[in-house]
């Protein structure tokens, strides 16, 4: 697997390492062009340091914690400024947060000043879903912070979230869309999903399907790898996985946090060859 590297960071963004070298408006959280503009809370995160980003993973994902901590991790933020590509004369800033795993990089994704799970609680828009996901699982990834993700070159399609559990405020894809793109008949997805449904079949019911978790790299949208899915309205706190888009053998994770944890351990270690969820599926009704 092809991680990030120092190169290709350090060729779109300018880096900063420690929090005391932050711009001023990026400790403030306000965006440095617009200044009416909120961004998110890196700071934080660069002045409380990864322990305390990932305690989460401590309290609940002990194998993802010591494969992380075995990397001697650390953090980064990077920005960049440069012309508008429509309208040269106006400048454009963005950043983001990056996770050292000695040469490897991953992303990590903030929250909003004060506005974490962590912070709020129910009033987050996102707890819901949060509430859907085994407690171990929600705790761990997306109390504190939004989550982590993975890509293998920038700029980075912020539309991609694949191989890492996808960060709680974006969209997941509905499990039926990511067949379809899959090259997997749509109509086999359906009539999976409504083996799971607990009431009449509708429309609505495929929209609450969602995938928390593709394992294959952001390129490749074939019909191999794994995903683990959601009922993201439900209080069941299931997930299901398919592999290789059979969809005649849906399974359910019956041990999702040591499934995820050990997954994610795989990733961060950089294992080699495909993870093997196989021990961790039972009968999906």
């Amino acid at each position: 697997m092809r991680f990030l590297t120092r190169d290709q960071i350090e060729a779109e963004y300018t880096v900063f390492a420690r929090h005391d070298e932050l711009p001023d408006p990026v400790k403030r959280c306000v965006h440095p062009l617009e200044p009416d503009s909120s961004i998110y809370d890196f700071a934080t995160c660069l002045r409380e340091g990864w322990q305390w980003v990932f305690d989460g993973w401590r309290r609940h994902q002990p194998r993802a914690w010591a494969a992380l901590e075995a990397c001697n991790p650390a953090l980064l933020f990077g920005e960049h400024e440069r012309p508008d590509r429509i309208d040269p004369k106006k400048r454009r800033w963005s950043c983001d947060g990056f996770v050292s795993l000695g040469d490897r990089y991953l992303l990590f994704f903030p929250c909003l000043e004060d506005f974490s799970i962590e912070h709020v609680g129910e009033e987050h828009p996102a707890f819901e879903r949060f509430s859907a996901l085994p407690e171990a699982i929600a705790e761990a990834h997306y109390t504190r912070i939004n989550g982590v993700g993975f890509v293998d070159s920038l700029p980075k399609n912020v539309m991609s979230n694949r191989v890492l559990p996808a960060p709680l405020w974006t969209v997941w894809p509905l499990v039926t869309e990511v067949a379809e793109a899959s090259g997997a008949p749509r109509k086999a997805a359906v009539n999976a999903l409504r083996q799971l449904a607990s009431g009449e079949w509708n429309r609505r019911w495929e929209e609450r399907y969602v995938v928390m978790l593709d394992t294959r790299l952001p390129e490749d949208f074939g019909p191999g790898g794994d995903i683990v899915f959601v009922d993201q309205e439900s209080t069941s706190r299931r997930l299901y996985h398919v592999r290789d888009f059979d969809f005649s053998a849906v399974a359910l994770l019956a041990q999702p946090e040591v499934a995820i944890d050990s997954y994610v351990a795989h990733v961060i270690s950089g294992g080699e060859g495909r993870f093997d969820f196989s021990p961790y599926r039972g009968p999906a009704a």
